[in-house]
């Protein structure tokens, strides 16, 4: 990496290519970069309403229509309707639920979880990727769910939830074991709503789970 080569003032880059016969297939490129503290990126997550969630929710079940030959409507099958309230990173109770704006799925997962793990992998090849679809997710394209947050609240009690067509939902209950732990992490966790990085669902309009 350039960046830990780098000293305070000037810096001369210098670089040498002995290949006689340059191929098109390679690109070489500096990219200057500055570092975006959480606040800041958490400040740049835009919200989406619950009828604008919910109309999200509703097309993706209905499937949309492609352009082109030999279109074909998406099929939705049962298994994409079952969302788990659990965060696919962190496998806890999601708090500030969130999508991407282009993403075509269902699930959804925590933002705090999200920025964290992503801010902190050096690898930058699987950096700002959607932890469901994998599809590339910068944070100015997260959006905080006011619907997915209704569900949370809504859904206290529940491990899942089945989602018809209309945009509504069923709580699927979860094993008495499991609903005892889960009450014991939420007691460790209810003193403080607000996260480490000044986020609080509440602020944002939004029911807290």
């Amino acid at each position: 990496m350039i960046t830990s080569r780098m000293k305070p003032g000037r810096n001369t880059l210098k670089v040498n290519f002995d290949n006689k016969s340059p191929s098109p297939g390679f690109l070489f490129a500096v990219v200057l970069t500055r570092r975006c503290e959480m606040g800041e990126m958490t400040r740049s997550v835009k919200d989406l309403s619950f009828d604008e969630g919910s109309r999200r929710v509703t097309a993706l079940l209905k499937g949309d229509k492609k352009k082109g030959d030999g279109d074909e409507l998406e099929i939705v099958s049962e298994m994409n309707r079952e969302v788990s309230l659990n965060c696919p990173l962190t496998m806890c109770k999601i708090e500030a639920a969130s999508v991407g704006r282009d993403c075509k799925h269902l699930q959804f997962f925590d933002l705090r979880a999200y920025l964290t793990v992503n801010a902190q992998n050096r690898n930058l090849n699987n950096r700002w990727k959607c932890p469901v679809c994998t599809y590339p997710l910068r944070p100015e394209d997260l959006r905080l769910d006011g619907w997915a947050q209704e569900v949370l609240h809504s859904g206290k009690g529940a491990d899942k939830v089945m989602v018809e067509k209309d945009g509504t939902w069923n709580a699927i209950e979860i094993a008495a074991n499991e609903e005892d732990l889960e009450n014991a992490m939420s007691d460790a966790d209810s003193d403080d709503s607000e996260d480490a990085f000044g986020f609080n669902p509440a602020l944002h309009g939004m029911p807290v789970a």
